[in-house]
């Protein structure tokens, strides 16, 4: 058997990571400035003070509001508060790093257990998959949680492709794709554009996986519908999201002014240099799949389906590098 890359020249794995940590440490060595922050501590006071995860927005508002919008974030906006009271600023930028440390570990576990983890090319994909989520990764926000959130999503799938390869159990990653989509029902409404990726998965694992694999796969998925109702709304909550991503009912008055909602083409997305990552990004998944190797399609569609998502709104950039990077 070859002796993988990361065996034979460790201290150049070593480099690579060292040199990664380095960027990371200076570009997210930013203050905390977004005051949705607090805001979500508020929320997270509101909780504990009434006894309940259903908050009141009509509580913090002077002129004549409603409730009839649901904004479920309770375990991301308890958590906030708990750092808050513990230590203060400097938790929220102790969160900040270990969200884009979790992210780039996984994405190494995998580059690792390929045999490519000293390969300089797998550092290069690390660092440009972090870099074009700077949108989720960036500001301490439920929008961050989602952004963990979904690249476990994406590392799971790839765990049980994986597993599959080397023939081991696959089950306990397929079935942690539910476990992770509860949590994210609960954390921030983002897990409704997960949609497209559990869709895909699931109809091609019946051509990619073994039988039982992809029986078990649909299985998972469904759980992960019947997730979207197990949070303090119910089933209304997950309508109403997709209501909001359709296009239906009440136009959203801030899609109009709000940053997170401008396009990639934008002054905000330019400022993050996100055309150009989108241009790196669909250069490299070009070169692998003309390799044609297992899977290729999969990576493919997977792709495509994420890319009107990060040209549409700069809130969303943080999906398809997840699909990038793994891919």
């Amino acid at each position: 058997m070859p002796i993988p890359d990361g065996q034979r020249r460790p201290w150049f794995a070593l480099a690579l990571g060292a040199a990664l940590l380095l960027v990371v440490g200076l570009r997210f060595a930013l203050p905390i400035e977004d005051g949705d922050l607090y805001w979500h501590m508020a929320y997270g006071s509101q909780m504990i003070a009434h006894g309940t995860l259903r908050t009141d927005a009509t509580l913090y508002s002077w002129m004549p509001a409603s409730n009839d919008a649901i904004y479920c974030a309770w375990t991301g906006e308890l958590l906030f508060l708990g750092l808050e009271k513990a230590f203060g600023i400097a938790g929220f930028v102790a969160l900040r790093y270990g969200a884009a440390l979790a992210v780039l570990a996984m994405l190494g576990w995998q580059a690792r257990r390929m045999g490519l983890i000293a390969r300089p090319e797998a550092w290069l994909i690390l660092l440009v998959t972090l870099l074009a989520s700077v949108v989720g990764a960036t500001f301490p926000k439920p929008e961050m949680l989602s952004f963990v959130l979904w690249n476990g999503l994406v590392f799971c799938w790839f765990g049980a492709l994986w597993a599959v390869k080397e023939r081991r159990n696959a089950l306990p990653w397929i079935y942690a794709i539910p476990a992770l989509m509860l949590v994210w029902v609960n954390t921030h409404g983002g897990f409704i554009l997960a949609a497209p990726f559990l869709v895909i998965v699931a109809v091609t694992g019946f051509w990619t996986l073994p039988r039982r694999e992809a029986r078990h796969l649909a299985a998972a998925v469904g759980l992960c519908a019947l997730a979207t109702a197990i949070n303090p709304y119910g089933v209304r909550y997950p309508l109403q999201l997709l209501r909001f991503a359709l296009g239906l009912g009440t136009k959203r008055p801030d899609i109009a002014w709000n940053t997170a909602f401008q396009p990639t083409w934008s002054q905000a997305g330019q400022f993050f240099h996100l055309p150009e990552f989108l241009g790196w990004m669909t250069l490299g998944i070009a070169a692998a799949c003309l390799r044609h190797r297992p899977g290729w399609l999969v990576v493919a569609a997977l792709f495509l389906a994420y890319v009107p998502l990060y040209l549409l709104y700069v809130r969303s950039t943080f999906l398809l590098p997840a699909v990038f990077g793994y891919g």
